[in-house]
């Protein structure tokens, strides 16, 4: 209870002291391909006290030799700042492994005139919060959204695509807010595309294209001096050169202006790969399609009947409205948690439970293990969904699909739908979903 109290005056500092804590990571990368690594930290010290310094020290136990973690002050802020510095990209990736980044992923397609690479970095706000009272959650999410938390990435060449914030110095400086997406519990994944080049290469491709036309003119000159045989022999060297230079130059534009191939085979991080392998071994195990069987309720509730209530806007055991304290208590930690259209989609085995201001107000089946209160899930048919819940739908089409939708009322008075999804020629549920309007 002392150390509660103890965070909770920490946070209410927090919101006297505006930005009272700074994160920011720098990767800048070479046009060698290296990688160059910067992340400070620092917070507020009349705040923090000497918190971040500690957690800078334990960090600098953690890491490999490549990092390097030194003390850090700007004004009244203080912390750490860890900087690393690897070779080549390859060499940046093969060091994925921490806690942290072990679920990023690097991939790498080789080619003559660069090779092309792919970041997919998910900052998972579990993995960085997730040791924060569930009681001061709501606190936390507020403290995040007056700090600072960036990350930010200087490429040596224009990216090819990326779901930066902010883009600047054409296209070659990313930058993405970690805050607005932590201060709401969400997720936030950074995705970038890119090249490095290899000059060198361009440059004796140029050449040799320019060689060949060269000869191709000096033939073709000398075919109108000489005479027989030799002023044929040279006409048709002469031809034969400059189409292969064409030729050349042809591949040489296709070759650079064609997409690369990312897939799994081009995965160059190693935690991914062995968690690939790992799952694939797990994959090739469950390939037997399982008996279809009626899917029993997730959350163990006894079936309701009588007229349509509040009750029914539940699946599993999390209802509408229910509390984000609540839900961590009945389903733990989600496995992950991602922003969709503004709102926070908590990712659970059998539903995504989407989450405004720290209250439920969408849940969504995933699979037919997650049930309503009367027992119906995915894979239960439609004619005894209406014969159960009633007439009184709205029926809409959506797509390939036909949606059934119940009005009700929460618990706590507010409107909602219980929809009941079916694809088109089909007479089974497809999913099952219930939200505020």
């Amino acid at each position: 209870m002392k150390r509660l109290y103890g965070l909770l005056l920490m946070l209410i500092m927090c919101f006297v002291v505006s930005g009272c804590f700074s994160g920011n990571g720098t990767m800048t990368i070479g046009e060698n391909g290296s990688v160059d690594y910067e992340f400070i930290f620092v917070g507020d010290k009349d705040v923090f006290g000497n918190e971040v310094e500690k957690q800078g020290e334990m960090l600098r136990e953690k890491l490999n030799s490549s990092a390097k973690v030194e003390p850090y002050k700007n004004g009244n802020m203080s912390g750490y700042k860890m900087t690393a510095h690897y070779p080549s990209i390859v060499e940046y990736a093969r060091n994925l492994t921490s806690e942290y980044n072990k679920d990023w992923q690097v991939k790498r397609v080789k080619g003559w005139f660069f090779d092309a690479y792919s970041f997919d970095f998910p900052f998972r706000y579990e993995q960085h919060f997730k040791h924060i009272d569930p009681r001061l959650e709501g606190l936390t999410q507020a403290m995040v959204a007056t700090g600072e938390m960036e990350i930010k990435f200087n490429l040596p060449y224009a990216a090819d695509s990326s779901n930066a914030d902010n883009v600047t110095n054409n296209n070659k400086t990313l930058t993405w807010d970690l805050a607005e997406a932590f201060s709401v519990g969400a997720d936030k994944d950074i995705q970038v595309k890119f090249k490095i080049w290899h000059k060198s290469h361009v440059i004796i491709t140029a050449i040799v294209i320019g060689v060949l036309i060269l000869i191709s003119i000096i033939l073709g000159i000398m075919s109108f001096t000489l005479d027989g045989s030799g002023r044929i022999a040279a006409a048709i060297f002469s031809v034969l050169l400059f189409f292969g230079a064409l030729a050349l130059g042809g591949i040489s534009l296709y070759m650079i202006s064609s997409t690369p191939n990312f897939n799994d085979n081009t995965i160059i991080t190693k935690a991914t790969q062995k968690k690939d392998e790992k799952a694939s071994k797990t994959n090739a195990k469950s390939a037997e399609p399982p008996p279809v069987t009626p899917a029993p309720s997730t959350g163990g509730t006894s079936k309701t009947s009588g007229p349509l209530n509040g009750m029914d806007l539940s699946l599993g055991n999390i209802t509408i409205g229910d509390t984000t304290e609540k839900v961590r208590s009945v389903m733990g930690s989600p496995g992950r948690i991602v922003t969709e259209n503004g709102q926070a989609h908590w990712k659970y085995n059998d539903i995504d439970v989407i989450v405004y201001e720290n209250r439920v107000s969408e849940i969504i089946s995933s699979t037919s293990a997650a049930s309503t209160p009367r027992g119906f899930h995915e894979g239960s048919r439609i004619s005894d969904v209406w014969q159960t819940y009633g007439n009184n739908y709205r029926h809409e089409k959506y797509g390939n699909l036909d949606l059934y939708e119940y009005p009700i009322t929460s618990n706590d008075g507010v409107p909602c739908l219980l929809r009941f999804a079916v694809r088109q020629g089909e007479n089974t549920v497809n999913y099952v979903s219930m939200r505020k309007l």
